[in-house]
């Protein structure tokens, strides 16, 4: 099993890691390369192997979700740019 951790912006960057922006990018890119098992785990799809039978349509809805977080999170942030914040 592998475990991340998001510690904040920028703190990554010095160490060579990638940023928050290019770990959301990251995610968004490759939600399809993911399924929902039966057993209710998430793990990388593998030809051959079917997930859950209704992960078609919660993997759109994780996309939605994923979409409409990421505007309001750059909606809230280029107001507060605009505010001098």
């Amino acid at each position: 099993m592998r475990v991340g951790f998001l510690l904040g912006a920028g703190v990554s960057i010095p160490a060579g890691m990638p940023c928050t922006g290019k770990l959301t990018e990251f995610v968004l890119l490759h939600v399809d390369n993911y399924t929902l098992h039966t057993d209710g785990s998430f793990g990388k799809s593998v030809d051959g192997i079917n997930g859950a039978l209704d992960w078609p349509k919660k993997r759109g809805d994780l996309k939605s979700l994923l979409d409409a977080l990421r505007n309001l999170c750059q909606t809230y942030f280029d107001e507060q740019k605009d505010n001098g914040r």
